[in-house]
């Protein structure tokens, strides 16, 4: 604002104390015009009191909302995947294949998976894979059980598929093992025989990692808001 602008303090008729300028630009405090923005240009004088200014959003506002919104997307993704999951799993469709047992390797090859052991039966050819600390009971030790009879469940579209593709790395994944004592039947079943499952994985696997997502997302949403109320009470 140039001094041309400025309105005379000494033309006739001096305003009262608070009244602008016709530009509203200026306003009388009793014995000068002043700016009618506060010098941190935060305010606004109106005649009558001082009225914030809207500021432009700072860089790390932005920032925070950006990375917000990207973790947003991300957990919404896993969410919605584990989700699908959930509703993918279906209880098995049990195939029970009896036998007696010609070899049994304990430590296992199998890529991206480890702990695996893998048993071989008389009457098919192909290999039965177990994860010995997923059954309940405890499941014994298979190694000396060589010659004796025993029975392994396994889901239906499992054993069809991979018989079919004839799968180089333990033909099916056991859910359940029966072991025959004295002419009784003892089953050790996994998480994934005794409710739904998918791809081997019982639905209580999903659910306890859809849990911890929902609760970072809902976490994420509160933060944000927080902050958003925050800075407008700032401004007001």
């Amino acid at each position: 604002m140039s001094s041309e602008d400025t309105p005379d303090p000494h033309s006739t008729g001096q305003p009262a104390p608070g009244a602008l300028s016709p530009d509203r630009n200026w306003y009388w405090d009793g014995s000068q015009w002043l700016p009618a923005v506060s010098p941190d240009g935060r305010h606004r004088w109106d005649g009558a009191r001082w009225w914030p200014l809207s500021q432009p959003a700072s860089p790390g506002r932005w920032v925070r909302r950006g990375l917000s919104a990207v973790a947003g997307l991300v957990l919404l993704v896993a969410a919605g995947a584990l989700t699908l999951l959930v509703l993918l799993a279906q209880p098995i469709q049990p195939v029970r294949v009896t036998g007696t047992m010609v070899r049994f390797v304990s430590d296992c090859h199998v890529p991206y998976d480890s702990g695996v052991q893998c048993a071989y039966i008389d009457s098919d050819p192909y290999c039965y894979r177990l994860h010995g600390g997923d059954f309940t009971p405890a499941l014994p030790d298979l190694s000396g059980r060589i010659g004796q009879p025993i029975a392994f469940v396994v889901d239906k579209a499992n054993y069809e598929t991979s018989r079919t593709v004839g799968d180089p790395y333990c033909n099916f994944e056991v859910d359940r093992v029966v072991l025959t004592q004295s002419g009784t039947e003892h089953s050790y079943s996994t998480p994934a025989a005794a409710g739904p499952e998918y791809v081997g994985h019982p639905r209580g696997d999903f659910l306890n990692l859809l849990w911890p997502v929902l609760v970072l997302g809902g976490a994420l949403l509160a933060w944000n808001v927080t902050m958003e109320v925050r800075l407008r009470r700032r401004r007001a």
